[in-house]
């Protein structure tokens, strides 16, 4: 779509195409994560992902993801992923109203923010075009 996100990294988190890792617990702006490491698992996922693995950054007390660091096929660091303005939206649901993707091989970076956030509707196909992304620019 003409930004440094994928369509992959957008996409719900199919938890069993991966296998998932604690690999250490560190602090993240000052908030205690679980670091996990991601792999894929299945004969599909590793054929299709663009990525040979993702390292996580979650928060262990309400799960959210903070950080993500995306490797390519070659494990070089590829793009990082990083989460911003976190809001409780229902319940104890948790989201980033702002997450950079910064593609490091690129140099080059794409903020995503929301103006506006529904849950539980109905969204339009044509919400997801380049046509409609780039008209925010």
């Amino acid at each position: 779509m003409g930004t440094d996100f994928a369509y992959e990294d957008l996409r719900p988190e199919k938890l069993d195409d991966h296998t998932y890792n604690v690999i250490k617990k560190e602090k993240l702006d000052n908030k205690d994560c679980y670091v996990i490491e991601s792999l894929p698992s299945t004969d599909e996922e590793k054929k299709t992902t663009g990525y040979a693995k993702r390292i996580l950054w979650v928060t262990t007390d309400t799960f959210v993801t903070l950080k993500i660091d995306f490797y390519d096929h070659s494990m070089k660091l590829l793009k990082t992923q990083t989460a911003h303005d976190i809001k409780t939206i229902k319940g104890k649901m948790m989201r980033a109203d702002k997450i950079l993707m910064a593609h490091h091989q690129n140099k080059h970076q794409t903020v995503m923010g929301l103006l506006e956030r529904k849950i539980d509707e109905n969204i339009d196909d044509s919400v997801f075009s380049e046509r409609a992304v780039t008209s925010f620019k």
